[in-house]
């Protein structure tokens, strides 16, 4: 389980000591978009050097992520605060380094860290974007992705399908909420409202997506219907503690642009109390567009619409205990 989204940690404006803390506290693990360096990870050898670059361009080459210089882990998970003494390796030191990487990466930022300003004791918090202009070759003349917590050399099909990446429309799931809706005297179901938003990340006009969300655990008797836009077709189904929407594009999505996917309503008897919906039922939302691009996110959400991140293999366990024959291969 993932304590903090991606773009949650994308989108601290000032990185602290606190924020280090509690990345240890709640033990956020490594993953495609955060990495963990100790301190010696720096060096003013060659061969330190070649690793922040070859680190730095395989976040570059595939989605960004944040590498923390000054933290050790453990199991991918961070376990002690390991500061570099920032009067050796300074922040101009890293960004000549992070500069050999050819071509040069746009916005790139790094946020030091001081312990009580003290220079000898700092963190450097590096923010790598995706790159546009990808790929981008490290100091060996090999080109890197990221990889199960690691970087790793591309193949020759990865590198022309990124060469591409500036012409192809890029698309993000931004969030899902589920909202209870007033209940009438007479109502023998509660209405739960389901929404959901895409932005348009890249440079390029999307024309062609269709968005899906997938509701796992729901209570015996739940039903569904919608609230369709002007000429938007959807498809749904219904099982036994599963139910699917479908909702192919609509309109063309512009660079930039934040559109909502429409309203959907999930019918849940009377009788079923909140408690059986807020943090039981599992929601997997899948982003479909051009050029083979996709996108997800899976979660739960609780009464406040606060998110919590799965894998699919932990909440295939968890339907399991009800429901032995349980396939997600077979729902999604």
């Amino acid at each position: 389980m993932y304590n903090k989204h991606f773009m949650d940690l994308l989108e601290i404006q000032e990185y602290t000591i606190d924020f280090i803390n509690s990345l240890i506290e709640n033990e956020v693990e490594e993953n495609i978009h955060l990495d963990y360096k100790a301190s010696g990870a720096l060096g003013k050898k060659d061969e330190k050097k070649f690793e922040i670059v070859k680190d730095v361009s395989a976040f570059a080459n595939s989605d960004g992520g944040i590498l923390i210089y000054g933290l050790t882990e453990e199991n991918h998970k961070p376990k002690d605060i390991d500061f570099v003494d920032g009067n050796v390796f300074t922040k101009e030191w890293m960004e000549n380094i992070i500069h050999q990487i050819q071509p040069h990466i746009d916005g790139i930022t790094i946020h030091p860290i001081r312990e009580n300003g003290n220079i000898g004791h700092s963190i450097y918090v590096v923010k790598v974007p995706r790159s546009d202009k990808a790929p981008h070759m490290a100091r060996d003349h090999r080109y890197y992705k990221r990889f199960n917590f690691k970087s790793e050399p591309m193949e020759d099909y990865e590198v022309k399908d990124i060469l591409h990446r500036k012409y192809s429309p890029a698309l993000q799931i931004v969030n899902g909420t589920l909202q209870d809706e007033n209940v009438r005297e007479g109502d023998k179901v509660v209405t739960f409202a389901f929404k959901a938003w895409i932005r348009n990340i890249g440079k390029v006009i999307s024309k062609d997506y269709k968005f899906s969300a997938s509701f796992f655990n729901l209570p015996k008797g739940t039903s569904g219907n919608y609230q369709p836009s002007e000429g938007k077709v959807l498809s749904m189904y219904v099982c036994e503690y599963c139910w699917k929407m479908t909702s192919p594009s609509k309109e063309p999505l512009f660079p930039g642009e934040l559109i909502e996917t429409g309203h959907y309503n999930i019918l849940i008897p009377i009788e079923t109390s909140p408690d059986d919906i807020w943090g039981k039922v599992y929601i997997k939302m899948t982003l479909l567009y051009e050029d083979g691009g996709k996108d997800t996110m899976l979660v739960n959400l609780d009464e406040n619409n606060k998110v919590e991140l799965f894998d699919e293999e932990e909440i295939s366990a968890y339907i399991k205990k009800d429901h032995p024959d349980f396939s997600m291969a077979d729902i999604l």
